[in-house]
């Protein structure tokens, strides 16, 4: 087969001096067209998707995590005698962070525990002395009735003394008149000594009514040693149950020592009681002893009269002493009426000590009230007990919070004032974050919406949280200079409201969080 040929055209060479001709140039505006159209798209992309990120989330760099300060001051002055933790220490809760010297405080607590028993020992004795005057006012009410019964007696017998001053001057001027004749002189006799007899019936009235009096008396002595039993078995009770609590360390040995020295008191007022019962009873037996004494004075009185009725014919003898016996009988008269007046002053004596034993009820309640006294007392000494255990306790000052020692100030030896700051703690919960957002993002914030946070100093890591609260004033509201708007010149400047953002615990490096590190907070708006 036959190649087809070409006709081959010569090329003149080129002229000399003449340049080559030029490359064409290439046509490079469908890439630029390209290009502008690649990032038009890519713009539109970006802006589309700020707008839409912008209308379902709200963003801010002004934002910075914070954390609460547990302030840490001592509540009472002294000096410190112990500092247990450093600057920057991780600390329990409860843990001790400093001494204060707790010698004037010890001090102070035994002063108040010796005040209380003191205050006890008062109480104890005062409410004793209301069951005693309680006891005792009856049986001081008895004696004083016995004492006015006995002071009447003593009027009756004054009287008797009186009757018989006057028969003996009747008995004169009857053996002065018994010269006319011997049987009115012996019957005159006659009629004296049993004017004798009759005295010595009173007599012996007297003394019964002595005896009655005086068995009275062993009844109140016996009373008062009854009580005075009563008060030693309790104050035994006491005792014995105080020892008891002692040994157990319920209450101090001071306090028990007083109870069993108020059962040795008690023991010995029940003994002195029962001296005061056997002396009583002495007198019984005294009173009826001169009872016995009056009826066999009775009996001679009789035994006289057979005498008299013996001695008429010496009667008329006798009559010129009659005249004598007149005037002795005389001044018995006026000496009896004497002895009337005094028993009528005793008995006076008498009812006034009744009145006064009658006051026995108004005693028991002054005693009451001062056995309140002293219970108000032992309280007001307990609770200076309590303050001074409170302000020991106090020496001790511990950590309120776990967390973190931080603007330590205290040393050893430095004298502190209550209220003074020693050193803060961080504690150990979660931070959170505080974003200040412009006010024409907070219209779609609520509290509850998840946040994201980026910490500039932890580059790279997101925290999780959720929109805590929102603060019910603008920064500059609570700010200490707050700006006036109404000064004249006025530039509008969008405010920031400040939101609480609490993150979320357990997070890989929520450690490395501290107070003051700037942040950026994220919230979602919108589902």
């Amino acid at each position: 087969m036959a190649q087809p040929t070409t006709t081959e055209r010569p090329t003149s060479p080129p002229a000399p001096h003449e340049p080559p001709p030029e490359p064409p140039k290439p046509n490079r505006k469908p890439f630029f067209i390209a290009v502008v159209a690649v990032l038009a798209l890519v713009a539109g992309t970006y802006a589309y998707r700020t707008y839409s990120f912008n209308q379902s989330h709200a963003s801010t760099d002004d934002a910075y995590v914070t954390n609460d300060l547990v302030p840490v001051s001592p509540r009472i002055s002294g000096p410190v005698a112990e500092v247990l933790v450093g600057e920057n220490q991780h600390v329990k809760a409860g843990q001790v962070l400093v001494k204060i010297d707790d010698s004037t405080f010890r001090s102070a607590v035994e002063q108040a525990e010796a005040n209380l028993a003191a205050a006890k020992t008062g109480a104890l004795g005062a409410q004793l002395q209301v069951g005693l005057t309680s006891q005792t006012g009856g049986a001081q009410i008895a004696e004083a009735q016995g004492g006015l019964a006995q002071s009447q007696s003593g009027i009756g017998n004054a009287l008797a003394d009186v009757a018989k001053a006057e028969s003996e001057l009747a008995s004169a001027r009857a053996g002065e008149a018994g010269s006319n004749a011997n049987v009115q002189a012996a019957a005159s006799t006659v009629q004296s000594r049993i004017t004798s007899a009759k005295r010595a019936d009173l007599d012996v009235l007297a003394a019964q009514s002595q005896v009655r009096t005086a068995e009275a008396g062993v009844k109140t002595a016996q009373a008062n040693a009854t009580a005075a039993d009563a008060a030693a078995a309790n104050a035994a009770t006491e005792s014995k149950r105080a020892q008891t609590l002692a040994s157990e360390g319920a209450i101090s040995r001071s306090e028990a020592d007083a109870k069993a020295t108020a059962a040795a008191t008690a023991r010995a007022q029940a003994e002195a009681a029962h001296q005061q019962v056997a002396g009583t009873q002495a007198t019984v037996e005294q009173f009826r002893s001169q009872a016995l004494s009056a009826q066999q004075a009775r009996r001679e009185a009789q035994d006289a009269i057979t005498l008299a009725r013996a001695q008429l014919a010496a009667a008329v003898q006798a009559a010129h002493a009659a005249q004598a016996k007149v005037t002795e009988g005389a001044a018995g008269v006026t000496a009896a009426h004497q002895g009337v007046e005094a028993a009528k002053a005793l008995s006076q004596q008498a009812k006034a000590k009744l009145q006064q034993a009658n006051t026995a009820p108004a005693q028991v309640n002054i005693t009451s009230a001062a056995a309140k006294s002293a219970q108000a007392k032992v309280q007001q000494a307990r609770a200076a007990l309590d303050a001074a255990k409170i302000d020991l306790q106090r020496t001790v000052i511990r950590a309120p919070v776990a967390g973190i020692v931080s603007r330590k100030s205290v040393e050893v030896g430095q004298q502190l004032q209550p209220g003074q700051p020693l050193m803060s703690i961080v504690p150990d919960s979660a931070p959170w974050v505080e974003a200040n957002f412009k006010e024409t993002q907070i219209s779609d914030i609520r509290p509850g919406e998840y946040a994201e946070v980026e910490v500039d100093a932890l580059p790279g890591i997101k925290f999780k949280g959720r929109v805590d609260s929102i603060a019910s004033g603008t920064g500059s509201t609570f700010a200490l200079l707050p700006a006036d708007n109404a000064t004249g010149n006025f530039t509008k400047v969008v405010q920031r409201v400040p939101v609480k953002i609490v993150i979320d615990p357990g997070q890989p490096g929520i450690e490395k969080l501290h107070s003051g590190l700037s942040a950026t907070a994220v919230i979602t708006t919108r589902g």
